[in-house]
C-alpha cells in the first residue's frame, strides 16, 4: 500500500514538473512569436537596450535610492532628451510589446490629426470604473453628450457662487488664522479639501464642509488610486487582477475604492428619492443645477444609477485632483516670481475693488494677465503629464516612421510643453508667452494642459474659472512667498504631476485689506 502511495506521489510530482515546463515553454514560445511580430514593425524606432523577456520593465524596479515612479520618470526624461529633436518619439518595451512615446509637438500632432479616441485597457487600473476617462468609444460618445451640458456657460454662473463661497471661507478665515502665526504653511491639503467641497456640491448639491472624515477618505483614496495605477501599467505581473488583488496594495485599493463607490451610491439614491417629484416637474428647457439631476432628466433612460456613479467617480477624482495640484504649482511659481505676482495683483485690484464680490464672470474674463499667468503655469506643470491612446488607424511621423494601428501611444504633454524650439528658455516662467501676439504662434501640439480633442477634459472651462477665482481671492488678501526656489523642487508623474517635496508658503497679509 505504501509503495503504491509512493508511486502516486512521484506521478503527481512529475505531472506538476511537466505542467511547469509546458507553461515555461509556452511563455517562451509566445514571447518569441510576439517578439518577431513586434520587432519587425518597431525595430527601427529609437529605443534603449532592453531585456528579451522583460523589455524595459527591469529598469523600473524600485531600489533604496529611487521609487518605481522616480525610475520611470528618469527613464522617460532621459529618452526625451535623446530623441525629441531628432525622431520626436521612442519605444518603451513592456515585455514583448512596445509602447511608443511621442515627445515632440510634430509627433503629437500626427497622432492628434487622426480620430484616435480608444483608450488602452490599462486605463481600468485607475479605479475610475467605466466613466468618460476609461470607457470604450461607443459608450464614451453617448456619455459625453449627456455630461457636456453640465459645463455650459449658463451652469458656470451657478458654479461661481459656490466657488466664491468656498474660497472666501478658505482665504478670509482659515488662511488668515494660519498667516497670523508667521510660519511657513503647506496649502496643499487646504486647497484639496476646498476643491472637493466645490466639485461634490456642484455634482450632487451636497455641502461637504463639515464632513471631514468622509473628505479625508476620498482624498486618500484618490491618492492611492494614482500610485496603484502607474505601478500596474509598467509592471506586467500586476496586470492580472487575481495577482493584484492578492497584494497588500491591491487589498487596500479594493477596500477603499468600494467605500468611496458606496458613499456615492448612497448619496445618489438619497438625492433621487428626495427630488424625484422636482425632477419630473421641471421644464425640459431648463438645466438642473447638479449632475445627478441633469443625467436623470435628460438621458432619456440611457443611464442608470450605476452609470451615474461611474461619471461621478470620474469627475470627482479627475476634476478636483488635477485642479488642486495645478493651483499648488501656480502658487509655487508666483511665490518665486514676485514681480509677476505684483503685476497680477495690480490687475486684479483694478478689476475688483476691495469690497467687490468675485462672482462676476465678465469681470473675471477681464483679467487677461491672470489668464496668461495660469496658462504659463499649466505649461510648466501640466496637471496630466502623460495621456495614452490605442491608435484606431496608422499614424505617420515625419515621413520616417509609421506607427501601426492598434499600437499603444504615450502622448508626452510635459515634453511638448518644455520644447526649447517652441518655448525659448522653457524652464523659465514667462506669462507673456501667452499674450495675444504670441499665443497664435504656439503649435497646437505644444500646449495641451487638458489633453487633446476629441477626448479632452470635458470640464476644462470649469477648472479654469475655479483656478482664477482662487487666485483672485488669495492675491487680494496676501502676498505669497515660496520658501523653496524653482530649482529646488523636482516633479514625479503619477495620475497628476506632483512635486517631490512639500511646497511651503509664507502668507503676508496686504495692508490694503
Amino acid at each position: 500500500m505504501s509503495g503504491l502511495l509512493h508511486v502516486n506521489v512521484i506521478s503527481v510530482n512529475q505531472l506538476i514538473v511537466k505542467l511547469i515546463g509546458i507553461t515555461i515553454i509556452y511563455y517562451l514560445f509566445t514571447k518569441i512569436v510576439y517578439f518577431f511580430k513586434w520587432f519587425n514593425r518597431f525595430h527601427r524606432f529609437p529605443s534603449e537596450p532592453s531585456s528579451f523577456l522583460f523589455g524595459h520593465a527591469l529598469k523600473f524596479i524600485p531600489s533604496k535610492a529611487s521609487t518605481f515612479i522616480e525610475k520611470l520618470t528618469q527613464f522617460i526624461e532621459r529618452n526625451v532628451k535623446a530623441n525629441r529633436d531628432k525622431s520626436g518619439l521612442f519605444a518603451i518595451w513592456i515585455t514583448w510589446k512596445p509602447m511608443i512615446c511621442c515627445c515632440s509637438h510634430q509627433a503629437i500632432e500626427a497622432v492628434m490629426s487622426k480620430t484616435n479616441i480608444t483608450k488602452p485597457s490599462f486605463y481600468k487600473f485607475f479605479g475610475l470604473k467605466d466613466g468618460l476617462v476609461t470607457s470604450n468609444p461607443t459608450k464614451w460618445k453617448l456619455r459625453r453628450k449627456m455630461v457636456e451640458p453640465f459645463f455650459v456657460s449658463k451652469q458656470q454662473k451657478l458654479f461661481i457662487n459656490t466657488m466664491n463661497h468656498v474660497f472666501d471661507k478658505l482665504v478670509n478665515q482659515t488662511l488668515v488664522e494660519l498667516s497670523i502665526r508667521g510660519q511657513p504653511v503647506n496649502l496643499h491639503s487646504y486647497i484639496h479639501q476646498s476643491m472637493l467641497d466645490i466639485i461634490i456640491n456642484a455634482t450632487l448639491h451636497i455641502p461637504m464642509e463639515s464632513r471631514k472624515s468622509e473628505k479625508k477618505h476620498i482624498i486618500d483614496t484618490i491618492d492611492l488610486i494614482e500610485k496603484a495605477a502607474y505601478g500596474r501599467i509598467f509592471n506586467p505581473v500586476l496586470w492580472f487582477n487575481s495577482i493584484f488583488s492578492s497584494t497588500k496594495l491591491g487589498k487596500k485599493f479594493i477596500k477603499d475604492t468600494n467605500i468611496f463607490y458606496d458613499f456615492l451610491t448612497t448619496q445618489i439614491n438619497s438625492k433621487l428619492d428626495n427630488n424625484s417629484n422636482v425632477i419630473e416637474s421641471r421644464s425640459q428647457e431648463s438645466l438642473p443645477c447638479d449632475l445627478v439631476s441633469l443625467l436623470m432628466q435628460t438621458s432619456g433612460g440611457d443611464i442608470d444609477i450605476n452609470g451615474i456613479n461611474e461619471e461621478l467617480v470620474t469627475i470627482i477624482c479627475a476634476g478636483h485632483e488635477t485642479t488642486s495640484v495645478s493651483l499648488n504649482w501656480t502658487l509655487f511659481v508666483l511665490g518665486n516670481c514676485q514681480d509677476v505676482q505684483e503685476k497680477l495683483y495690480r490687475e486684479i485690484s483694478s478689476v475688483f475693488h476691495e469690497s467687490g464680490q468675485m462672482n462676476d464672470l465678465e469681470k473675471i474674463n477681464q483679467c487677461h494677465y491672470l489668464d496668461m499667468c495660469l496658462r504659463e503655469s499649466l505649461r510648466l506643470y501640466p496637471p496630466i503629464a502623460y495621456v495614452f491612446r490605442d491608435l484606431d488607424e496608422d499614424a505617420s511621423i515625419n515621413k520616417d516612421y509609421t506607427i501601426p494601428k492598434g499600437t499603444t501611444v504615450l502622448i508626452n504633454i510635459l515634453s511638448a510643453h518644455r520644447d526649447p524650439q517652441v518655448y525659448p528658455n522653457p524652464d523659465d516662467y514667462i506669462p507673456e508667452r501667452f499674450d495675444n501676439t504670441n499665443r497664435n504662434n504656439i503649435p497646437k501640439g505644444s500646449f495641451l494642459p487638458f489633453g487633446f480633442s476629441p477626448r479632452n477634459c470635458v470640464g476644462y472651462r470649469f477648472a479654469l474659472i475655479e483656478m482664477k477665482i482662487f487666485i483672485i481671492h488669495i492675491l487680494r488678501r496676501f502676498r505669497v512667498e515660496s520658501t523653496k526656489k524653482l530649482d529646488d523642487v523636482q516633479y514625479i508623474v503619477e495620475f497628476a504631476l506632483k512635486p517631490t517635496r512639500p511646497l511651503d508658503f509664507i502668507l503676508h497679509e496686504r495692508s490694503t485689506q
